[in-house]
């Protein structure tokens, strides 16, 4: 079973290199259209080459979410770990959604405690597992999502929230499977995500020596939480005070 299951990773990942060369052409052929390079466009073919280019780069996202994916399960990743101020890296996170939330008629807010601790985390993974958390939650949210940081224990806490819907708990820990989606509903466009997003954002944090989990009630929201180990700063020992040096042997003839 195993071995099956690394066999069909390894030809989607071979399928998903060879796939993303022609769609990028494709993508550039699109892109000369909507500018006119090739004559003026009407209106509805300026809507069907509109059409094409959202599903173009969708499939490119598709296409980097399973060699992503496999490249996390391969075992051969080596992140780049340096010390991270979560405080400025949430407020770009923040800013990067504002828009599209607003686009959703949602509000999104950033909670952080003060004086939070740093880890040690590789910034652009960090990052990605937090697209991955704040995009699913904007898909299903009602009115908000909140992103929180705080101290738990020796850790810090990272979390989303939102106020959809919610998930079955019997059904919850599935969600980190690869191509697995609950409820999924549907944009515009008929689009409804790959499933892999939270499956690399688990894939992540693992390699990070964290954890990953959500806590849902139907009908009243999700919240994904993933801890890191805080940085523990070293305090060197305060030198004695007035230390007392013993005086030499005193030594007299004959001995």
């Amino acid at each position: 079973m195993a071995e099956g299951r690394e066999q069909m990773q390894a030809v989607v990942s071979t399928l998903s290199h060879e796939l993303r060369s022609p769609m990028a052409i494709v993508k550039a052929a699109l892109a000369n259209l909507r500018e006119e390079v090739g004559g003026t466009l009407t209106d509805t073919q300026a809507t069907w080459v509109a059409t094409a280019e959202r599903q173009c780069d969708r499939l490119l996202r598709l296409i980097q979410n399973h060699l992503e994916f496999s490249r996390l399960t391969s075992g051969r990743v080596r992140l780049t770990r340096t010390r991270v101020s979560l405080s400025p890296l949430l407020e770009q996170v923040r800013d990067d959604f504002q828009h599209q939330a607003k686009a959703r008629g949602l509000e999104l807010t950033l909670e952080l405690e003060e004086d939070l601790p740093e880890i040690e985390a590789d910034p652009d993974s960090l990052v990605q597992v937090l697209h991955n958390l704040i995009g699913n939650a904007l898909r299903f949210a009602s009115a908000q999502v909140r992103i929180e940081a705080c101290r738990d224990m020796g850790e810090v806490r990272l979390s989303v929230c939102d106020d959809g819907p919610g998930i079955d708990p019997l059904r919850a820990a599935m969600l980190f499977d690869h191509y697995t989606q609950l409820a999924r509903q549907a944009d515009v466009d008929g689009y409804k995500g790959t499933g892999l997003g939270l499956a690399i954002a688990r894939e992540i944090v693992n390699l990070h020596d964290g954890r990953l989990w959500v806590e849902s009630i139907p009908g009243a929201g999700a919240r994904f939480h993933c801890v890191f180990p805080a940085v523990v700063e070293l305090v060197a020992p305060p030198p004695p005070v007035n230390p007392v040096v013993p005086a030499p042997f005193a030594t007299a003839e004959g001995f």
